[in-house]
């Protein structure tokens, strides 16, 4: 989810995709039982979403561009009021629940 209104620059809130997950560790020669909350700082982790950030970058202007991203150690869903049925983001809860998180990319 992408946040910045009212604030200096755009940055990201990201998921992880629970398929790929699991993949991607094995490919990495990551622990197969590693949650995402012990690999949110994985160099490695850090730098796959930083590619994904910057394809994503260049197809934006600069000052669309997400400057910075955090990413959060379980996904949005229906089940944690972050998701509509329809599966649209609840843009007020996600600030809510993952305040701290978003105040984290501004400090």
């Amino acid at each position: 989810m992408v946040v910045g209104d009212g604030r200096p620059y755009v940055a990201a809130l990201v998921t992880l995709d629970e398929e790929a997950f699991p993949p991607w560790k094995e490919k990495r020669g990551k622990p197969a039982g590693a949650t995402v909350a012990e690999l949110r700082d994985d160099p490695d982790l850090v730098a796959e979403i930083q590619t994904a950030v910057d394809d994503a970058n260049s197809t934006v202007s600069r000052a669309e561009s997400i400057r910075r991203f955090s990413i959060v150690d379980d996904d949005f869903s229906q089940e944690n009021g972050q998701l509509t049925p329809s599966l649209k983001v609840r843009r007020n809860v996600v600030h809510k629940d993952r305040s701290a998180d978003i105040e984290a990319l501004y400090a």
